[in-house]
């Protein structure tokens, strides 16, 4: 078989060109024949090798959000609770998490104006 690309010569069931490597087969999606990356009908049942075998990925819509993170540490939170059951830790923990988290506003609802000091 003769690469299209570089002309090498290339013994039968390759699949790649020897000089270029090139694909030199394309295996039909209907049965799975060899055939040359030029044909456009398959050679073993006819099948459109243009047509591709996967359907049309679906158009996603998108929408960009705005996220605030807020990492904290609490400090010697692991001396705490390193000898209790992972339930017993939660229990120790989320009153201090509950009082700490605050909700945030979205950022367009937030004021641009100075704040007064005293």
């Amino acid at each position: 078989m003769q690469c299209g690309q570089c002309g090498s010569d290339n013994r039968s069931g390759r699949r790649f060109c020897s000089g270029c490597g090139a694909l030199l087969t394309v295996a039909c999606p209907g049965c799975g024949f060899a055939n040359a990356v030029d044909e456009k009908f398959c050679g073993g049942c006819g099948t459109d090798l243009a047509v591709s075998a996967l359907p049309a990925a679906p158009v996603l819509e998108t929408e960009r959000k705005y996220v605030t993170l807020l990492f904290a540490d609490i400090r010697g939170s692991l001396e705490i609770i390193a000898d209790r059951d992972p339930e017993e830790a939660q229990a120790v923990l989320d009153p201090v998490l509950e009082r700490s988290s605050v909700r945030s506003t979205p950022l367009a609802a937030r004021s641009t104006a100075p704040m007064a000091t005293a």
